[in-house]
Protein backbone atom coordinates (compact mmCIF):
# COMPACT_ATOMS: atom_id res chain seq x y z
CA UNK A 1 0.00 0.00 0.00
CA UNK A 2 2.69 2.57 0.79
CA UNK A 3 4.48 2.06 -2.68
CA UNK A 4 0.65 2.64 -4.12
CA UNK A 5 0.69 5.85 -2.42
CA UNK A 6 4.03 6.41 -3.33
CA UNK A 7 3.73 5.66 -7.29
CA UNK A 8 0.47 7.93 -7.49
CA UNK A 9 1.96 10.73 -5.91
CA UNK A 10 5.22 10.71 -7.85
CA UNK A 11 2.81 9.92 -11.64
CA UNK A 12 1.54 13.42 -11.49
CA UNK A 13 4.46 15.50 -11.27
CA UNK A 14 6.47 12.64 -13.70
CA UNK A 15 3.80 13.94 -16.15
CA UNK A 16 4.36 17.53 -15.46
CA UNK A 17 7.71 16.93 -15.70
CA UNK A 18 7.91 15.15 -18.90
CA UNK A 19 5.48 18.27 -20.18
CA UNK A 20 8.90 20.23 -19.95
CA UNK A 21 11.86 17.78 -21.20
CA UNK A 22 9.75 15.25 -23.56
CA UNK A 23 9.11 11.98 -22.93
CA UNK A 24 12.07 9.81 -24.00
CA UNK A 25 14.78 10.62 -21.20
CA UNK A 26 12.26 9.80 -18.34
CA UNK A 27 10.88 6.82 -20.17
CA UNK A 28 14.56 5.72 -19.96
CA UNK A 29 15.40 6.38 -16.84
CA UNK A 30 12.29 4.68 -15.22
CA UNK A 31 13.07 1.76 -17.21
CA UNK A 32 16.68 1.27 -16.20
CA UNK A 33 16.29 1.70 -12.86
CA UNK A 34 13.86 -0.66 -12.75
CA UNK A 35 16.06 -3.26 -13.70
CA UNK A 36 18.49 -2.20 -11.96
CA UNK A 37 15.95 -2.70 -8.80
CA UNK A 38 15.23 -6.35 -10.01
CA UNK A 39 19.29 -7.24 -9.87
CA UNK A 40 19.56 -5.89 -6.62
CA UNK A 41 16.27 -7.87 -5.26
CA UNK A 42 18.21 -10.64 -6.79
CA UNK A 43 21.45 -10.08 -5.43
CA UNK A 44 19.99 -9.51 -1.64
CA UNK A 45 17.27 -11.93 -2.24
CA UNK A 46 17.63 -13.82 1.06
CA UNK A 47 17.19 -10.57 3.33
CA UNK A 48 13.68 -10.07 2.99
CA UNK A 49 13.50 -6.55 4.32
CA UNK A 50 15.91 -5.34 0.81
CA UNK A 51 13.72 -7.98 -1.34
CA UNK A 52 10.82 -5.76 -0.09
CA UNK A 53 13.01 -2.39 -0.93
CA UNK A 54 13.62 -3.20 -4.20
CA UNK A 55 10.64 -4.92 -5.22
CA UNK A 56 8.36 -1.84 -4.09
CA UNK A 57 11.20 0.38 -6.16
CA UNK A 58 10.88 -1.94 -9.14
CA UNK A 59 6.96 -0.79 -9.02
CA UNK A 60 7.49 2.95 -8.45
CA UNK A 61 9.73 2.57 -11.75
CA UNK A 62 7.27 0.94 -14.14
CA UNK A 63 4.12 2.34 -12.99
CA UNK A 64 5.83 5.83 -14.65
CA UNK A 65 5.85 3.81 -17.93
CA UNK A 66 2.20 3.95 -19.25
CA UNK A 67 1.25 7.62 -18.51
CA UNK A 68 4.54 8.38 -20.41
CA UNK A 69 3.51 6.10 -23.59
CA UNK A 70 0.22 7.31 -23.27
CA UNK A 71 1.48 10.91 -23.04
CA UNK A 72 3.74 10.18 -26.16
CA UNK A 73 1.08 8.84 -28.08
CA UNK A 74 -0.71 11.88 -27.50
CA UNK A 75 2.33 13.54 -28.74
CA UNK A 76 2.10 12.05 -32.00
CA UNK A 77 -1.19 11.51 -33.21
CA UNK A 78 -4.43 13.30 -33.44
CA UNK A 79 -7.80 12.33 -31.91
CA UNK A 80 -8.82 10.15 -34.10
CA UNK A 81 -5.80 8.16 -34.90
CA UNK A 82 -4.68 7.79 -31.46
CA UNK A 83 -7.33 5.42 -30.62
CA UNK A 84 -5.71 3.24 -33.34
CA UNK A 85 -2.52 3.54 -32.02
CA UNK A 86 -3.55 2.69 -28.08
CA UNK A 87 -5.19 0.27 -29.71
CA UNK A 88 -1.95 -1.57 -31.74
CA UNK A 89 0.42 -0.93 -28.48
CA UNK A 90 -2.44 -2.85 -25.80
CA UNK A 91 -2.64 -5.44 -28.76
CA UNK A 92 1.23 -6.16 -28.45
CA UNK A 93 1.09 -5.64 -25.05
CA UNK A 94 -1.24 -8.15 -24.15
CA UNK A 95 0.05 -10.74 -26.31
CA UNK A 96 2.94 -11.49 -23.56
CA UNK A 97 0.24 -10.95 -21.01
CA UNK A 98 -1.14 -14.09 -22.59
CA UNK A 99 1.88 -15.90 -22.51
CA UNK A 100 3.46 -14.96 -19.49
CA UNK A 101 1.54 -17.55 -17.30
CA UNK A 102 3.23 -20.13 -19.08
CA UNK A 103 6.66 -18.79 -19.67
CA UNK A 104 6.66 -17.64 -16.41
CA UNK A 105 5.25 -20.95 -14.86
CA UNK A 106 7.97 -22.40 -16.57
CA UNK A 107 10.78 -20.38 -15.08
CA UNK A 108 9.69 -20.32 -11.42
CA UNK A 109 9.58 -24.09 -11.64
CA UNK A 110 13.14 -24.01 -12.33
CA UNK A 111 14.38 -21.03 -9.84
CA UNK A 112 12.10 -18.30 -8.97
CA UNK A 113 15.08 -15.90 -9.30
CA UNK A 114 14.63 -16.58 -13.07
CA UNK A 115 10.97 -14.78 -13.54
CA UNK A 116 13.16 -11.40 -12.09
CA UNK A 117 15.84 -12.43 -14.20
CA UNK A 118 13.31 -12.45 -17.29
CA UNK A 119 11.57 -8.91 -16.10
CA UNK A 120 15.04 -7.16 -15.41
CA UNK A 121 16.39 -8.42 -19.23
CA UNK A 122 12.88 -7.49 -20.96
CA UNK A 123 12.75 -3.59 -19.50
CA UNK A 124 16.90 -2.94 -20.49
CA UNK A 125 16.07 -4.91 -23.92
CA UNK A 126 12.95 -2.33 -24.73
CA UNK A 127 14.60 0.57 -23.44
CA UNK A 128 17.48 -0.17 -26.07
CA UNK A 129 14.23 -0.21 -28.90
CA UNK A 130 13.01 3.21 -27.38
CA UNK A 131 16.35 4.72 -27.42
CA UNK A 132 17.38 4.42 -31.02
CA UNK A 133 14.01 4.42 -32.60
CA UNK A 134 11.62 6.68 -30.58
CA UNK A 135 10.78 9.82 -31.63
CA UNK A 136 10.27 12.43 -28.98
CA UNK A 137 8.78 15.66 -29.20
CA UNK A 138 9.82 18.58 -26.33
CA UNK A 139 6.55 20.00 -25.45
CA UNK A 140 7.30 23.06 -23.78
CA UNK A 141 10.42 25.37 -23.88
CA UNK A 142 12.19 26.40 -20.41
CA UNK A 143 11.14 30.11 -20.63
CA UNK A 144 7.66 29.25 -21.54
CA UNK A 145 4.95 30.17 -19.18
CA UNK A 146 3.61 26.95 -17.73
CA UNK A 147 0.59 26.45 -15.82
CA UNK A 148 0.11 24.94 -12.32
CA UNK A 149 -0.37 22.02 -11.47
CA UNK A 150 -3.20 22.30 -9.30
CA UNK A 151 -5.20 24.24 -12.38
CA UNK A 152 -6.47 20.69 -13.14
CA UNK A 153 -8.49 20.73 -9.97
CA UNK A 154 -10.39 23.60 -11.56
CA UNK A 155 -11.43 21.52 -14.92
CA UNK A 156 -15.03 20.19 -12.59
CA UNK A 157 -15.78 18.01 -16.10
CA UNK A 158 -12.38 16.19 -15.82
CA UNK A 159 -12.14 15.73 -11.58
CA UNK A 160 -15.87 14.24 -12.11
CA UNK A 161 -14.57 11.99 -14.78
CA UNK A 162 -11.81 10.78 -12.84
CA UNK A 163 -14.15 10.09 -9.77
CA UNK A 164 -16.16 7.43 -12.05
CA UNK A 165 -12.57 6.00 -13.00
CA UNK A 166 -11.79 5.90 -9.74
CA UNK A 167 -15.00 3.61 -8.93
CA UNK A 168 -14.59 1.79 -11.85
CA UNK A 169 -10.38 1.13 -10.83
CA UNK A 170 -12.10 -0.51 -7.29
CA UNK A 171 -13.71 -3.63 -9.60
CA UNK A 172 -10.77 -3.60 -11.91
CA UNK A 173 -8.23 -4.38 -9.08
CA UNK A 174 -10.30 -7.16 -8.24
CA UNK A 175 -9.14 -9.74 -11.04
CA UNK A 176 -5.59 -10.49 -8.97
CA UNK A 177 -6.79 -9.82 -5.61
CA UNK A 178 -10.21 -11.41 -4.66
CA UNK A 179 -11.32 -13.04 -8.19
CA UNK A 180 -7.67 -14.79 -8.09
CA UNK A 181 -7.85 -16.02 -4.42
CA UNK A 182 -11.70 -17.15 -5.28
CA UNK A 183 -10.11 -19.07 -7.96
CA UNK A 184 -7.45 -20.62 -6.38
CA UNK A 185 -8.73 -21.26 -2.66
CA UNK A 186 -11.98 -21.01 -2.96
CA UNK A 187 -12.41 -23.53 -5.95
CA UNK A 188 -9.18 -24.68 -5.10
CA UNK A 189 -8.05 -24.86 -9.01
CA UNK A 190 -4.72 -25.39 -9.87
CA UNK A 191 -2.01 -22.77 -10.87
CA UNK A 192 -2.42 -24.29 -14.41
CA UNK A 193 -6.07 -23.85 -14.18
CA UNK A 194 -5.52 -20.26 -13.07
CA UNK A 195 -2.76 -19.72 -15.86
CA UNK A 196 -5.17 -20.87 -18.58
CA UNK A 197 -8.43 -18.39 -16.76
CA UNK A 198 -5.77 -15.12 -17.03
CA UNK A 199 -4.33 -16.19 -20.10
CA UNK A 200 -8.00 -15.81 -22.00
CA UNK A 201 -7.36 -11.86 -20.69
CA UNK A 202 -4.69 -11.39 -22.87
CA UNK A 203 -5.63 -13.23 -25.73
CA UNK A 204 -9.12 -11.74 -25.85
CA UNK A 205 -8.15 -8.60 -25.76
CA UNK A 206 -5.23 -9.23 -28.47
CA UNK A 207 -8.03 -10.61 -30.52
CA UNK A 208 -10.61 -8.40 -30.63
CA UNK A 209 -8.79 -5.13 -29.52
CA UNK A 210 -8.50 -3.84 -33.24
CA UNK A 211 -11.74 -4.54 -34.55
CA UNK A 212 -13.76 -3.07 -31.21
CA UNK A 213 -11.24 0.03 -31.00
CA UNK A 214 -12.86 0.50 -35.45
CA UNK A 215 -16.33 0.22 -34.21
CA UNK A 216 -16.39 2.45 -31.29
CA UNK A 217 -14.80 4.82 -33.36
CA UNK A 218 -17.04 4.48 -36.34
CA UNK A 219 -20.52 4.49 -34.31
CA UNK A 220 -19.86 4.93 -30.94
CA UNK A 221 -19.61 7.69 -28.57
CA UNK A 222 -16.48 7.64 -26.20
CA UNK A 223 -18.73 7.54 -23.03
CA UNK A 224 -21.11 5.31 -24.43
CA UNK A 225 -18.14 2.87 -25.26
CA UNK A 226 -16.85 3.58 -21.26
CA UNK A 227 -20.12 2.85 -19.87
CA UNK A 228 -20.69 -1.04 -22.10
CA UNK A 229 -17.04 -1.56 -20.74
CA UNK A 230 -17.72 -1.01 -17.08
CA UNK A 231 -21.03 -2.76 -17.53
CA UNK A 232 -19.22 -5.35 -19.03
CA UNK A 233 -17.00 -5.81 -16.11
CA UNK A 234 -20.42 -5.50 -13.81
CA UNK A 235 -21.78 -8.89 -15.74
CA UNK A 236 -18.28 -10.73 -15.33
CA UNK A 237 -17.69 -10.09 -11.25
CA UNK A 238 -21.98 -10.43 -10.49
CA UNK A 239 -21.66 -13.76 -11.92
CA UNK A 240 -18.40 -14.66 -11.00
CA UNK A 241 -19.33 -16.04 -7.21
CA UNK A 242 -22.02 -18.40 -8.31
CA UNK A 243 -20.19 -20.15 -11.18
CA UNK A 244 -18.97 -23.56 -10.65
CA UNK A 245 -17.70 -24.84 -13.72
CA UNK A 246 -14.70 -23.92 -15.41
CA UNK A 247 -16.02 -23.18 -18.54
CA UNK A 248 -18.15 -20.93 -16.73
CA UNK A 249 -14.95 -19.15 -15.39
CA UNK A 250 -13.33 -18.64 -19.16
CA UNK A 251 -16.98 -17.06 -20.16
CA UNK A 252 -16.56 -14.50 -16.77
CA UNK A 253 -12.79 -13.72 -18.28
CA UNK A 254 -14.39 -13.41 -21.73
CA UNK A 255 -16.93 -10.79 -20.51
CA UNK A 256 -14.28 -8.82 -18.33
CA UNK A 257 -11.56 -8.86 -21.24
CA UNK A 258 -14.07 -7.56 -23.56
CA UNK A 259 -14.80 -4.93 -20.97
CA UNK A 260 -11.65 -4.12 -21.05
CA UNK A 261 -11.62 -4.03 -24.72
CA UNK A 262 -14.66 -1.05 -24.71
CA UNK A 263 -13.16 0.99 -21.73
CA UNK A 264 -9.23 0.86 -21.41
CA UNK A 265 -8.48 2.62 -24.66
CA UNK A 266 -11.86 5.25 -24.25
CA UNK A 267 -10.32 6.29 -21.19
CA UNK A 268 -6.84 7.33 -22.48
CA UNK A 269 -8.89 8.97 -25.44
CA UNK A 270 -11.34 10.95 -23.39
CA UNK A 271 -8.18 11.96 -21.08
CA UNK A 272 -6.48 13.25 -24.35
CA UNK A 273 -9.93 15.44 -25.11
CA UNK A 274 -9.98 16.67 -21.66
CA UNK A 275 -6.18 17.79 -21.81
CA UNK A 276 -5.51 21.94 -21.71
CA UNK A 277 -3.13 23.07 -24.12
CA UNK A 278 0.13 21.74 -23.27
CA UNK A 279 -0.66 19.85 -20.08
CA UNK A 280 -1.17 16.22 -21.52
CA UNK A 281 1.74 14.83 -19.37
CA UNK A 282 0.05 16.24 -16.60
CA UNK A 283 -3.73 15.20 -17.22
CA UNK A 284 -2.37 12.06 -18.05
CA UNK A 285 -0.16 11.40 -14.78
CA UNK A 286 -2.96 13.06 -13.00
CA UNK A 287 -5.17 10.74 -14.53
CA UNK A 288 -2.83 7.72 -13.45
CA UNK A 289 -2.77 8.65 -10.00
CA UNK A 290 -6.43 8.15 -9.59
CA UNK A 291 -6.30 4.98 -11.00
CA UNK A 292 -3.36 3.82 -8.75
CA UNK A 293 -5.49 4.82 -5.91
CA UNK A 294 -8.29 2.52 -7.06
CA UNK A 295 -6.11 -0.55 -7.72
CA UNK A 296 -4.41 0.72 -4.42
CA UNK A 297 -7.25 0.54 -2.30
CA UNK A 298 -9.42 -2.15 -3.94
CA UNK A 299 -8.10 -4.93 -2.67
CA UNK A 300 -8.57 -3.54 0.86
CA UNK A 301 -12.21 -2.74 -0.04
CA UNK A 302 -12.71 -6.36 -1.73
CA UNK A 303 -10.55 -7.79 1.73
CA UNK A 304 -13.00 -6.20 3.94
CA UNK A 305 -16.46 -6.99 2.08
CA UNK A 306 -15.09 -10.91 2.28
CA UNK A 307 -14.85 -10.46 5.56
CA UNK A 308 -18.15 -8.54 6.32
CA UNK A 309 -19.28 -10.86 4.77
CA UNK A 310 -17.84 -13.95 6.19
CA UNK A 311 -16.18 -15.06 3.26
CA UNK A 312 -19.29 -15.79 1.07
CA UNK A 313 -18.00 -14.94 -2.84
CA UNK A 314 -21.48 -15.16 -4.47
CA UNK A 315 -22.35 -11.98 -2.11
CA UNK A 316 -19.27 -10.49 -1.94
CA UNK A 317 -18.03 -10.64 -6.08
CA UNK A 318 -21.29 -8.90 -6.69
CA UNK A 319 -21.05 -6.07 -3.92
CA UNK A 320 -17.67 -5.18 -5.78
CA UNK A 321 -19.12 -5.45 -9.28
CA UNK A 322 -21.32 -2.19 -7.94
CA UNK A 323 -18.39 -0.24 -8.26
CA UNK A 324 -18.39 -0.70 -12.13
CA UNK A 325 -21.95 -0.49 -12.00
CA UNK A 326 -22.12 3.29 -10.56
CA UNK A 327 -19.11 4.03 -13.24
CA UNK A 328 -21.47 2.23 -16.01
CA UNK A 329 -24.00 4.69 -15.37
CA UNK A 330 -21.71 7.11 -14.50
CA UNK A 331 -20.69 7.32 -18.07
CA UNK A 332 -23.56 6.62 -19.68
CA UNK A 333 -25.06 10.39 -17.36
CA UNK A 334 -21.84 11.91 -19.44
CA UNK A 335 -23.00 10.35 -22.35
CA UNK A 336 -26.98 12.00 -22.00
CA UNK A 337 -25.47 15.64 -20.15
CA UNK A 338 -22.61 16.15 -22.37
CA UNK A 339 -23.29 19.43 -23.62
CA UNK A 340 -24.01 20.65 -20.43
CA UNK A 341 -20.58 18.95 -19.37
CA UNK A 342 -18.81 20.97 -21.88
CA UNK A 343 -20.71 24.45 -20.12
CA UNK A 344 -18.88 23.37 -16.99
Amino acid sequence: MFTAIFRGIIQIYIGDLSDLIGRKNLILFSQYFRAASLFLLIYFIEIKILVILFLGLSYVFSSLFQPLVSSSLSDNFDQINFLKAFSIVRVFGNIPWALAPFITGILASIDLKNIFYLSAISSILSNLIIHFYFMDKVILDNKETREPIQKIFLDKKFILFCIIGFLFSITISQMFSSLNVFFSEIKKLDKKQVGIIFAMNGLIVSIFQIPISKLVSKYINSFVSLSIGAFFYFVGYFFSGTSTEFYQYILILIFISLGENFAIPMIQTTVKKFAKDKMTGRYMGFYSMVTVAGWSVGPYIGGKIIEFTNQNYSVSLKLLSLFSLLASIGYFLFFLNRKKIDSL
